[in-house]
């Protein structure tokens, strides 16, 4: 309920924080990618809605990785991008700091929670990380008004060892995962 002012009859009113739109996916395919692969499109979470998003809008991102490695000290840098034209891709939001000039130097820049720059895991064929994703950002702040979202990937370490999304890299009983992404329009 909204006032109008003095004399005048209140009205009702949209409220803000109202999720306006929302495009989800979840994945459960396996990928494999390595150091020579450079930056890879993460399958299964690409997201389309249909029309850019109003610059008045806040998105809500929110998301979870699971991944392996079947070797080596390779690290993962995962990251959120954002699109106009399904053609020029932005990630450049909250991304860490973290860079190596030997390896995938500013490449190894990542904006998902537990994104590994360095694999210590003595176990590897067994062992699966899980990186993940929230965060609230106004759509005027990014430097197009998005229609497109996507997830990539980029294995960090060029060792060139392989990074395998949704599995241990092991095989027979090994644990195998599911991925996430999710993103929200809401009204500011």
């Amino acid at each position: 309920l909204k006032t109008q002012g003095t004399g005048a009859d209140p009205v009702w009113a949209e409220s803000g924080g109202k999720i306006k739109n929302y495009k989800y996916s979840w994945s459960n395919a396996v990928q494999t990618y390595n150091y020579s692969a450079g930056r890879v499109l993460i399958n299964g979470h690409n997201l389309d809605f249909g029309s850019a998003l109003s610059g008045s809008s806040i998105v809500w991102l929110n998301g979870h990785q699971e991944y392996a490695f079947d070797s080596g000290d390779p690290g993962n840098a995962l990251r959120w991008e954002y699109s106009a034209d399904n053609s020029t891709w932005y990630g450049d939001k909250y991304l860490s700091t973290r860079t190596h000039s030997g390896h995938a130097g500013n490449d190894a820049k990542s904006n998902w929670t537990g994104s590994v720059f360095f694999n210590g895991t003595s176990n590897n064929d067994s062992s699966m990380h899980h990186s993940s994703l929230s965060a609230f950002i106004p759509v005027s702040s990014l430097t197009v008004a998005p229609r497109y979202f996507r997830v990539t990937g980029r294995q960090t370490d060029n060792s060139d060892n392989n990074i395998k999304v949704n599995h241990a890299a092991g095989g027979g009983y090994n644990a195998m995962g599911g991925s996430s992404f999710n993103v929200f329009e809401m009204g500011a």
